[in-house]
C-alpha cells in the first residue's frame, strides 16, 4: 500500500475558510481567527529584491506550502522605489500576488511603508534590508505628495477587494515617524472606506495616540512570555480606551531568541489574539536566516514542532508530520545554548560563528530589557554595547569577542536570576 504523506492528508482534509472571509468580511470586529505569516520570498534579501526580481512561480510554490498547513493570511512589504521604477509592472506583480493569495484561500495585509533598520533605499539595495521610503523622505514634508501618488495608485485599485484583509500603513515606526504615519492613515481612509487600517507597532504602548485613527491595533510581542503579558496588557488597555477596537499581533515568534514559534502560537491562542508569525521562509534576510523560517526553498520543513503547533489550531485530527523531510542542521533552539554555554575560545577559533553568536546575544539582551529586569545593570550594558561597536570599527576581532562575551555573561546572569529562559 502506498504511504500517504502529510501533504496528501492535508489536501484531502482541507476545509474551506470560514464565513468571515465571504463578501463583507472586512467589516468584522474580531480578528482572532487570523492564523498567518509574515512573508518575504526565499529568493530575496530585501523588499527591494523581492519586487525587483519578482518570481511568480517561486511565490506560488511558497504560498502553497503555507496553504497546506492552513495559513489563512499573509503580511508582506511593498516598496516605493521599485514602484517608481515601473508603476505598471509593480501593480501587475501585486495583482499577481493577490491572485495567488485568492487561489490558496488567503487574505493579504500589504504594508505600505516600513521603518525597519532606518536606511534610505535605492534600487541597488538588494543585499540588505532597507526602510521604505527612508528617514530622509519621511522627514521631508515636501516629498509626501510623491508618497501619496504611490499610495493612491495601490489603494484606489483595490477598494472593496476581498483579498485584502487590511492596510498596514507602516511597519515599526518610531516617534520621529508618527506625523508621517498619521498623515497616511488619514489619507488611506479617505481613499478606501471598505478596508480597515492598522499600524504595525513594535511596542504595544506606541499604539497610544493611534487608537482613534486606526481600526485595528497591532503590536509585535517578541521575547519572553513576560514580555507578551506586558505588551498584551498595554495594547488591550489602549484598545478599551479606543472603544474596544480589535487587536492583532502582526509579528510574533523569534525561535531561539527567547520565543520559539510554539510558544508564540500558544500565547496568542490562550489570549484569543490573531497573529502573523515572523518570516515563514528560511531565506536570505540578514540576520534572520540563522533563526527564522518554517520552510526551506526546496520545500522541506525546518522543524516539525512549529508545523504541528500551527496545524493544531486548525485541525481536529492528530496529524503527525513524520513523512516530511527534515533538516535540523540549523536548529534554532541551540541559540539559547549559545548563551548558556558561551565559549569565547570557540569564537576565536571560528570567527565565521561571530554573526550567529552576536545575533543570539542581541535578541536575548532586547528581550531581557523588555522584561524590565535590566535596571540595576542597564548603564553597564549600554556602555559595553557602545564599546563593542567602537571596537568593531577598529577590526580588533579578539577585543570585540571580549566585549560581547562580557555582555553575554551579564545577560545570562539576569536571565537565570529572573527565571527568564526561552519559552518561559
Amino acid at each position: 500500500m502506498k504511504k500517504v504523506t502529510l501533504w496528501e492528508k492535508l489536501s484531502r482534509s482541507r476545509r474551506p475558510l470560514g464565513s468571515k472571509l465571504e463578501a463583507g468580511w472586512w467589516k468584522v470586529e474580531d480578528f482572532s481567527w487570523v492564523r498567518g505569516f509574515n512573508y518575504v520570498p526565499s529568493y530575496a534579501t530585501s523588499d527591494v529584491q523581492a519586487w525587483l526580481e519578482y518570481d511568480s512561480k517561486q511565490i506560488d510554490r511558497e504560498l502553497e506550502l503555507m496553504w497546506r498547513i492552513r495559513c489563512n493570511s499573509i503580511r508582506f512589504f511593498l516598496q516605493y522605489d521599485v514602484y517608481k521604477k515601473d508603476p505598471d509592472l509593480f501593480l501587475h506583480n501585486l495583482e499577481d500576488l493577490l491572485s495567488r493569495c485568492e487561489k490558496y484561500e488567503m487574505t493579504a495585509m500589504p504594508i505600505l511603508w516600513d521603518a525597519c533598520f532606518g536606511e534610505d533605499p535605492t534600487l541597488e539595495s538588494k543585499d540588505h534590508w532597507v526602510a521604505n521610503p527612508g528617514p530622509k523622505r519621511v522627514a521631508d514634508r515636501s516629498w509626501w505628495p510623491k508618497g501619496e501618488e504611490y499610495v493612491k495608485a495601490i489603494v484606489e485599485s483595490h477598494v472593496g477587494d476581498r483579498r485584502i484583509l487590511m492596510w498596514d500603513i507602516m511597519n515599526e515606526p518610531s516617534g520621529r515617524d508618527f506625523d508621517f504615519v498619521k498623515h497616511f492613515c488619514h489619507f488611506v481612509k479617505k481613499l478606501d472606506s471598505t478596508h480597515p487600517i492598522t499600524v504595525g507597532h513594535s511596542f504595544a504602548k506606541n499604539n497610544k495616540g493611534f487608537g482613534d485613527i486606526v481600526d485595528v491595533l497591532s503590536y509585535h510581542p517578541y521575547g519572553f512570555s513576560k514580555n507578551f503579558q506586558i505588551f498584551t496588557s498595554q495594547v488591550k488597555e489602549i484598545a478599551a480606551q479606543a472603544g474596544g477596537k480589535p487587536i492583532l499581533a502582526t509579528e510574533i515568534g523569534l525561535p531561539g531568541e527567547c520565543q520559539p514559534y510554539e510558544t508564540g502560537i500558544k500565547m496568542c491562542e490562550e489570549a484569543d489574539i490573531g497573529f502573523y508569525l515572523a518570516l515563514v521562509m528560511v531565506g536570505r534576510v540578514p540576520p534572520y536566516m540563522f533563526s527564522l523560517g518554517y520552510f526551506y526553498k526546496d520545500e522541506t520543513i525546518r522543524r516539525c514542532g512549529p508545523v504541528t503547533a500551527f496545524l493544531g489550531l486548525n485541525l481536529k485530527e492528530d496529524t503527525a508530520p513524520d513523512a516530511i523531510p527534515l533538516d535540523d542542521s540549523l536548529d534554532e533552539y541551540k541559540v539559547w545554548q549559545i548563551i548558556d554555554r558561551w565559549n569565547p575560545k570557540h569564537l576565536g577559533a571560528h570567527p565565521e560563528e561571530i554573526p550567529r553568536y552576536e545575533m543570539a546575544l542581541r535578541w536575548l539582551a532586547i528581550s531581557i530589557a523588555w522584561a524590565g529586569v535590566t535596571d540595576k545593570r542597564l548603564e553597564e550594558i549600554v556602555k559595553l554595547h557602545k564599546e563593542a561597536e567602537e571596537v568593531r570599527k577598529s577590526d580588533n576581532r579578539q577585543l570585540f569577542i571580549d566585549k560581547i562575551t562580557s555582555i553575554a555573561r551579564i545577560a545570562r546572569v539576569l536571565a537565570k536570576e529572573n527565571n527568564l529562559v526561552p519559552g518561559s
